[in-house]
């Protein structure tokens, strides 16, 4: 029998515990929400003000800047150890900030956001070109802001995603955001948050303003186990969710409609097709796509005709969560590669497949979204 190396036993571990959970039944996604729409005029339990300034009115918050720089963070300080993704809408007026960290200002390099911390930095039209930047540590000098794009004025929808297993942080704007799902207009490369000091004490969401108060509004905050994120469990989770809908509905066309999606989800999450939680193999990757995509499209087709009430409505989030699985496969090959070659002609091709994935699931196109992502994993993957 050949013995396997410390680096395997560490590779399948998460396997193991996912394929002992799935024969249990017990693998759920342990999803928590931050949630805040600042209706109640007040300072909500969930955040904190490390300095004076904020002022909640006309239902959201905005910034007197005193000091010059004045920043809301969580209360909840543990978000280095998890994946998660952070929203919050502003409306830019001079000099707006959005990230993770302690949340604090540093008095000593004007008050911008002290270390440790990733944060985007975006300005409004009128003051350097309506750039928006991202980068680590700043006030430290550890790195530069990298500009990656130039949203301006206007009230723009914030992204910040997480990948706890990378240490990395990817920023997204939605410009001229009116409501509804998030589509990315400018995406910036990965941040690596691995070596800027970040501990489960000092690692929050925070959100501010300097001179001009910008305007913001909806905070979410979604985060859960680094292992029941990775998108081979959530692919899982829906496997798992089949089985109470199968036995609740009584008829044969659907039961055969929701067989063949069970049975495409099998391929989809054999364990010889992917490397890890969020790396399919690149032989078999095609297919862990195809299979997300064809159990994608049964869903869809059952949501138009089906003899079940309330079928549609039981399938909605099951589509939702392969369209998020297969998002996340792409996102964590970007990341790769951002780390490994960041000059690869590749990546900007990988970023432009992925935006098209996102405008597709904004539209309900879902099976066209996991193919654009299938598209930017093969891109980044060959960079």
């Amino acid at each position: 029998m050949k013995m396997m190396n410390s680096r395997t036993v560490q590779i399948l571990r998460p396997f193991m515990l996912v394929l002992l959970a799935a024969a249990t039944g017990r693998l759920t996604i342990h999803a928590d929400v931050i949630s805040e729409d600042f209706n109640n005029g007040t300072l909500p339990p969930t955040l904190e003000a490390p300095v004076p300034g904020a002022v909640f009115v006309n239902g959201g918050v905005s910034f007197d800047f005193s000091p010059t720089r004045t920043y809301l963070r969580t209360v909840q300080s543990d978000f280095y150890n998890r994946n998660f993704v952070a929203e919050v809408t502003v409306t830019v007026s001079e000099l707006t900030y959005f990230g993770m960290g302690q949340g604090i200002p540093n008095p000593g390099f004007f008050d911008e956001p002290a270390a440790p911390t990733i944060n985007l930095r975006m300005h409004s039209s009128n003051v350097a070109g309506g750039r928006v930047e991202e980068g680590a540590n700043v006030g430290d000098f550890k790195s530069p802001l990298n500009t990656f794009g130039n949203p301006g004025s206007g009230t723009h929808r914030l992204r910040l995603t997480w990948n706890a297993a990378a240490r990395t942080a990817v920023f997204e704007v939605h410009q001229n955001y009116a409501g509804g799902p998030f589509v990315a207009t400018f995406t910036s490369p990965a941040v690596n948050g691995a070596d800027n000091g970040f501990t489960d004490s000092n690692t929050r969401i925070f959100f501010g303003s300097g001179v001009g108060a910008s305007f913001f509004d909806d905070l979410k905050v979604t985060f859960s186990d680094i292992l029941q994120q990775g998108a081979l469990p959530q692919i899982q989770a829906v496997q798992n969710a089949l089985g109470p809908i199968f036995n609740s509905t009584e008829n044969k066309p659907d039961q055969n409609k929701l067989s063949e999606a069970a049975k495409a989800l099998v391929k989809a999450t054999d364990l010889a097709s992917w490397n890890d939680p969020n790396h399919p193999t690149a032989r078999k990757g095609d297919e862990v796509f195809a299979k997300t995509e064809e159990a994608a499209q049964k869903f869809e087709e059952l949501q138009k005709h089906n003899h079940t009430p309330g079928l549609a409505g039981q399938l909605q989030p099951l589509i939702e969560q392969l369209v998020g699985a297969a998002r996340l496969v792409a996102t964590t090959a970007i990341a790769d590669l951002t780390a490994q070659n960041p000059n690869s002609r590749d990546l900007p091709k990988a970023q432009e497949e992925l935006v098209e994935g996102d405008a597709d699931a904004a539209q309900g196109d879902d099976d066209h979204a996991i193919e654009e992502y299938k598209d930017s994993w093969k891109k980044a993957n060959k960079g």
